[in-house]
């Protein structure tokens, strides 16, 4: 093996160990959210609570049938507030 190959080589395991390393600090990032948009005439975005033991959920009922469309399980109040960014919304309704 001439000094070119090691040297090649050398460079190259540097360049995969910092490849990794970037990775590994984008993977903790905090991801962005899409902003995502709802019918806003049929649609009205609820927060259903469980008296019982407290369960959240996030989503959107008919103001016409009153159906209601499950979108998101909350377990902590950041899961709240992505859901908030993500759809746009700045008062939530909640609903026992």
């Amino acid at each position: 093996m001439n000094l070119g190959q090691v040297i090649l080589r050398q460079f190259q395991r540097e360049r995969n160990s910092e490849d990794s390393r970037l990775k590994e600090r984008d993977m903790f990032r905090k991801k962005k959210v899409q902003q995502v948009d709802y019918d806003r005439e049929n649609w009205k975005p609820i927060l259903k609570c469980s008296i019982c033991n407290g369960e959240q959920v996030a989503g959107f009922k008919n103001i016409h049938t009153g159906e209601f469309r499950e979108e998101s399980f909350i377990r902590d109040s950041s899961e709240l507030e992505e859901f908030k960014q993500k759809y746009g919304i700045t008062q939530l309704q909640k609903e026992y």
